[in-house]
């Protein structure tokens, strides 16, 4: 057998190429894995912080059905009176004020769930009839905000409470 020289490594040049394009892809879908296994981390670490803001929040509820509820007019340790607050300010600041839940409530958060409640009276005509006197309801604006495992995953909740 003879072999002709045009055709002395061409099959080298060709394996190579192909093998050139078999890591690119290979690198590809690597990259692509880390990709979705980051996200889906960071899924996680969400739906961590928005648990752990919901449990700040039906703290503070329980907190609300109790018989004695206040002082709110010293804006202290997380009661609030309405208006005293900025939302913007105070809903991701590290203030002290905020009311947290005791240590070791949640396992995997960064911290623990803290929350502050503000007072808002309203006051009108909530009766059935004519007759009957004005009546005054107590509402109050719940805000909780959650940690996931890293302090970078911060859910932020809201809620009104009437009683």
């Amino acid at each position: 057998m003879r072999v002709s020289k045009s055709q002395r490594g061409s099959a080298l040049l060709v394996s190579l190429v192909f093998l050139l394009l078999l890591t690119m892809i290979g690198i590809s879908s690597i990259q692509d894995s880390i990709l979705q296994e980051r996200m889906a981390g960071n899924n996680r670490d969400r739906e961590v912080a928005f648990q752990a803001a919901e449990a700040g929040l039906r703290t503070a509820e329980r907190y609300l059905q109790g018989a004695v509820v206040g002082p709110f007019e010293t804006n202290a340790s997380g009661l609030f009176t309405a208006g005293s607050v900025s939302v913007p300010d105070w809903a991701m600041s590290s203030s002290t004020n905020w009311l947290a839940l005791p240590a070791d409530t949640l396992a995997g958060v960064d911290s623990q769930p803290q929350y502050i409640i503000e007072e808002v009276t309203q006051t009108g005509m909530f009766g059935l009839g004519a007759d009957e006197p004005e009546e005054s309801i107590s509402s109050y604006r719940v805000t909780s905000r959650g940690y996931g495992a890293s302090p970078d995953a911060r859910v932020v909740l809201q809620s009104t409470y009437r009683r």
